[in-house]
């Protein structure tokens, strides 16, 4: 099935980001800067399965035989381009809480689909400027897996024939645990780092999935930033003729003004529509002759 990946690279000009009504305008190489205005130039990406299976709702929240799950990620980068004067320190200037906020807008429209909402994460690249070693810094996470791994042991008696049960635990415990090295822990004590928040969308009503992050995640892992979230697919096509699907976009937001946490700069607004980042995901068959296909 295809993975379709789209990405813009664009400079835009920033203005009043400490206020109420932050302005964004779209640079071309030519353009110069007015007065009040610095500039940043932006990478946007979105990368996805655009004809996944559909699957059937499940009674349960159980997936584990069901492996029409889809990863979707996005890509969000910002630098200063040298060539335009006055330079800015556009990083110092964020604010501490929302520093930067990722919304992916999900419209269903009148597709006859809908999705499911499996999970979400925030990549990392190890080792990262945190002087803590990667077992200090996953230290919870790792023993809420290890206190579950017990549990289910001595549920078993904790002696199983060729300790298979017990080994294919433990082992599924550590292969979690090097895949937790790649994700930034979502926080550690009182210090948040990010977190999920779900809305409606008033401006492409529709549903969306927003990473709240906050500053401290640029300064230990980079102003390359990158998310994924995990869909499944259900329903099926209304039958009206139209070739329509699930549109996904990604919009990124900047956080400059510390006294409202929901007001945001957002480069991309200023792309003309067809130009903004976006996918059009068309499931294939219906939920339940897939289920069927699945079984046989």
């Amino acid at each position: 099935m295809p993975n379709s990946y789209v990405e813009r690279v664009f400079d835009v000009a920033v203005s009043q980001e400490q206020t109420t009504t932050p302005e964004v305008r779209w640079l071309d190489p030519a353009d110069k800067l007015k007065s009040g205005e610095k500039a940043l130039r932006c990478f946007v990406g979105l990368l996805g399965e655009t004809e996944p299976e559909l699957m059937p709702v499940s009674p349960t929240y159980c997936i584990e035989a069901e492996q029409r799950v889809y990863r979707f990620d996005w890509i969000f980068g910002i630098a200063v381009p040298l060539e335009r004067k006055p330079y800015w320190n556009w990083q110092d200037a964020l604010r501490d809480e929302n520093a930067v906020v990722v919304q992916l807008l999900i419209s269903s429209g009148t597709s006859g689909f809908g999705f499911t909402e499996i999970s979400t994460a925030l990549v990392a690249l190890h080792p990262s400027r945190d002087v803590r070693s990667w077992l200090e810094s996953h230290s919870e996470q790792l023993g809420k897996s290890l206190v579950a791994t017990a549990n289910v042991t001595t549920q078993l008696g904790g002696v199983v024939p060729g300790g298979t049960v017990i080994g294919n635990t433990v082992g599924a415990v550590l292969r979690a645990s090097s895949v937790i090295s790649n994700f930034v822990s979502s926080g550690e004590g009182k210090n948040k780092n990010w977190y999920i928040y779900r809305f409606l969308d008033a401006e492409e009503r529709c549903c969306a999935v927003e990473w709240k992050i906050n500053k401290r995640v640029l300064l230990e892992y980079g102003p390359m930033l990158r998310g994924s979230l995990l869909l499944a697919f259900h329903g099926s096509p209304v039958g009206t003729g139209k070739d329509e699907g699930i549109r996904m976009i990604v919009r990124p937001n900047l956080g400059y003004r510390s006294e409202d946490l929901l007001c945001h700069v957002r480069p991309t607004l200023c792309l003309p529509l067809d130009k903004r980042p976006a996918l059009v995901i068309k499931p294939q068959g219906t939920a339940s002759t897939s289920s069927a296909n699945a079984g046989s």
